[in-house]
């Protein structure tokens, strides 16, 4: 009884190895190889925050500009986007990428008032000085226009490969973002918000 109560638990353990053997994930994880500081304009609102608050007027020119250094002995590339600020299914704020659909309600894209940085390339331990134009509204509008500037490292497409019977390569990406607020002026708008639509939705 004994023997045949060993042999059951050693065919369980048996069983829940080989199951488990096939889903075993490699994670391959870039570290970041760059360093970014925002240099304020003279139409940054408080200096002491980590990202753009800037006060424009309609139609105005401003050049957002980026101190983007590679931290790494090897030359990489990197490119400056940007992007309009919206919120996700879990209610968080996204400022490093698009949403799938822009809201109906939204009048201006912040990333359609930015003109993307041209590819970078940055020999090992470089710093260089990245400019990104902006271009407001010529109407006046209210309240603010959020969006983000993603700061990411190109790399050449790798087609990632694992031994057979070894599970998926997982490879995560890294990049830096500063945030992006302008407004035409500082005054507090009354928030009039609407209910569009009730319906049943999965995460």
């Amino acid at each position: 009884m004994r023997y045949k109560h060993a042999m059951q638990n050693g065919l369980w353990l048996l069983a829940v190895f080989f199951f488990f053997l096939p889903v075993s994930v490699q994670a391959e994880e870039t570290a970041l190889n760059t360093h970014v500081t925002p240099l304020f304009p003279e139409s940054q609102v408080d200096e002491s925050k980590g990202y753009y608050e800037l006060l424009l007027a309609p139609g105005q020119k401003e050049t957002l500009k980026l101190k983007v250094g590679n931290s790494s002995s090897e030359p990489i590339t990197v490119q400056v986007t940007p992007h309009t600020a919206y919120t996700n299914t879990l209610g968080n704020v996204e400022y490093g990428k698009d949403a799938n659909a822009a809201d109906p309600t939204l009048i201006h894209s912040l990333d359609e008032l930015m003109t993307p940085s041209e590819v970078i390339t940055l020999s090992g331990k470089e710093t260089k000085t990245i400019e990104i134009p902006l271009q407001m509204p010529k109407d006046a509008f209210e309240g603010y226009l959020a969006g983000g500037l993603r700061i990411a490292e190109i790399k050449e497409a790798e087609e990632s490969e694992t031994p057979e019977g070894e599970g998926v390569a997982i490879k995560n990406e890294f990049a830096h973002v500063i945030g992006v607020v302008v407004s035409n002026t500082s005054d507090s708008v009354e928030p009039e918000l609407e209910l569009l639509d009730v319906f049943a939705d999965q995460l």
